[in-house]
């Protein structure tokens, strides 16, 4: 059946500023598909619970990402955020495996690891190592281009020796299974080096942490059989049609794309133009972890939530997975926090309950491209109006306080100074929309425009001169 549009709903105009193309995509979609997230899987119930530094406070100083070894992040507050970012996964991979994997083995089972975890795009096994040395009785492949990472990983392994196994040494007849290399002080950890697409070995679970654009979909792909997958996308930007993806070149040696945008059937019937999906994929390449928790900007993110939606929806629809989406702790992590979980029926996860939190975002979007209609009535007013999505109420502020010195003195017009950002020439059409005044853009540009501001009819007056002074508001 094909979606339709709630007769309930209509997209919001808010006089003298137009939407930008990505919000009027949005705009179409939320109606009928709105991303929810989950809360993200608790740590297992140990007594490491309180440890903010679980998991890797029982771990070697080698497993950490923080350090001074080649591979290792010498930067504490850089290194930190890593490590909070892999804590997040490895939540996350616990909830999904099963019971009898996360528990540890008998000594005399660790060449029989059954349950196969591959980390695509592992790089120098931050993430792998930990869950190796967490995870005996699973085996654990890092799939990288890179084959220096890769030397780095089993340079780190080296000095990981699991305890009470310091002197276990595999012989080097066993050094290579099946094309993966096996580390020799982990035993149940292997390298794979080569593109996603040429990894044919079966697996379990799938892991991509900032496994970059397309290539998150071309693992995606490989995760036909598996039974649990645990995603955190980066650089949607790439997913761009008119974008050039450094991956697809180093794995084909060509820039054809080899995936479809959007993916579900579902988004496909909302996507027809393909600029509309470009600015969508624009709009959601989002990097600022200043905002994550302020309403400055959510619309981009729901732009990135609907991408994770898009690919959730795909899985779904073409593999028969259940989905979710979830969010890293804490969101500053990254502002790449996004992680999509799939598992199979048969699984016994427990999906968590709604985040409102995170959801929040998705509200503000609502409330700031959307109004409700009264029955019978198209031309109602939105229960909240627009909301400051793209600037802070600091920001707000500061431009009604400008425009009401304008209203109390006799001044015909006022102009703004040039060379505002666009969203504060946007902020000043909303403000003085709100104030019952006339507004319009002046400046061809982008070092001319600027946004003046008068009485009701006085456009028919001559053009006053744009301000020479500086704005008392902090627009970089």
């Amino acid at each position: 059946m094909t979606p339709t549009k709630p007769a309930h709903v209509v997209v919001q105009g808010v006089k003298g500023v137009r939407l930008k193309q990505f919000e009027r995509v949005v705009a179409d979609i939320l109606p009928c598909i709105q991303p929810s997230y989950v809360l993200l899987p608790a740590k297992p119930a140990n007594g490491d619970l309180d440890v903010k530094s679980w998991p890797f406070h029982t771990l070697p100083a080698a497993a950490r990402v923080w350090g001074t070894l080649e591979g290792q992040l010498a930067q504490k507050e850089r290194a930190t955020r890593k490590e909070a970012q892999i804590r997040s996964m490895i939540r996350c991979v616990l909830a999904l495996l099963p019971t009898t994997k996360t528990t540890q083995r008998d000594k005399k089972e660790e060449n029989s690891a059954s349950y196969t975890i591959v980390d695509f795009g592992g790089g120098s096994g931050h993430l792998a190592i930990p869950l190796a040395l967490l995870l005996p009785s699973c085996r654990i492949v890092v799939v990288d281009l890179g084959q220096h990472s890769l030397e780095l990983m089993h340079q780190k392994a080296e000095l990981c020796q699991i305890e009470g196994n310091d002197s276990t040494r595999l012989p080097l007849s066993d050094d290579s299974i099946d094309g993966m290399r096996r580390c020799r002080a982990i035993p149940n950890l292997f390298s794979f080096h080569g593109p996603v697409e040429s990894f044919n070995q079966p697996f379990d679970m799938a892991l991509a942490l900032h496994l970059c654009g397309e290539a998150t979909d071309v693992a995606l792909r490989k995760c036909v059989q598996a039974q649990a997958i645990v995603f955190a996308p980066c650089c949607v930007g790439k997913l761009n049609r008119e974008r050039k993806n450094p991956y697809v070149w180093q794995a084909t040696g060509a820039n054809d794309p080899s995936i479809k945008y959007p993916q579900s059937n579902q988004f496909c019937q909302f996507l027809n133009e393909e600029s509309d999906w470009n600015e969508l994929a624009k709009a959601a390449d989002y990097s600022n972890i200043a905002e994550c928790r302020s309403s400055r900007n959510a619309a981009r993110r729901t732009a990135k939530a609907l991408l994770e939606t898009d690919r959730r929806l795909f899985m779904e629809e073409t593999f028969g997975f259940r989905t979710a989406l979830t969010r890293m702790e804490p969101w500053e992590a990254t502002p790449k926090n996004d992680i999509i979980l799939g598992w199979r029926d048969s699984c016994s996860f427990k999906q968590t309950a709604r985040d409102s939190e995170c959801e929040a975002d998705i509200q503000l979007t609502i409330d700031h491209l959307l109004i409700p209609l009264s029955e019978g009535n198209s031309s109602s007013k939105p229960h909240r109006l627009m909301n400051c999505v793209d600037w802070t109420s600091d920001e707000e502020e500061a431009i009604r306080e400008q425009i009401q010195v304008y209203v109390d003195s006799k001044e015909h017009t006022f102009v703004f100074p040039v060379r505002l950002p666009r969203r504060i020439r946007k902020l000043v059409h909303y403000v003085a929309d709100q104030m019952g005044l006339e507004h319009w853009s002046e400046g061809k540009g982008r070092a001319d425009k600027t946004v003046s501001v008068g009485r009701k009819g006085c456009r028919k007056q001559l053009p006053s001169t744009p301000s020479t002074h500086p704005t008392r508001l902090e627009t970089t």
